[in-house]
């Protein structure tokens, strides 16, 4: 990827992209509206990782879309390219607890249920 699209990207993720820590997985989510769904296609191409979803709405909310990235091997990879290209915002310490919990994860270290508490703490860490 192209260094000013990359810092594009994170600028965006910096924006509007969200980090979340579950007990047993990690995730990430970027939302836009379902009229640009097709920049988030662009992204998950460019970056090589992650899926594009549509997101349920209720009431008067306008439809969305997001880029995903779920799996062990995406998120390890998302976070190599944030390692490159960090974010500039408030939210470097949310990626740097969610960068923590995706090696826990992906750690053969310990066992499944120290793995999994290890996940939990991280998780309180960024309510």
């Amino acid at each position: 990827m192209r260094d000013d699209l990359a810092y594009w990207l994170t600028g965006l993720i910096d924006a509007a992209g969200t980090f979340t820590i579950y007990p047993s997985s990690c995730r990430f989510r970027l939302s836009l509206l379902a009229e640009d769904a097709a920049v988030l296609e662009d992204i998950r191409t460019e970056v090589g990782v992650g899926g594009v979803y549509p997101i349920t709405v209720y009431g008067n909310t306008r439809p969305r879309f997001s880029w995903e990235v779920q799996s062990k091997q995406d998120c390890s990879a998302l976070s190599r390219f944030l390692d490159q290209y960090p974010l500039r915002t408030s939210k470097q310490a949310s990626y740097m607890v969610w960068r923590r919990a995706v090696a826990f994860w992906n750690s053969s270290e310990g066992t499944s249920e120290e793995r999994r508490e290890a996940l939990n703490y991280l998780s309180k860490l960024l309510s």
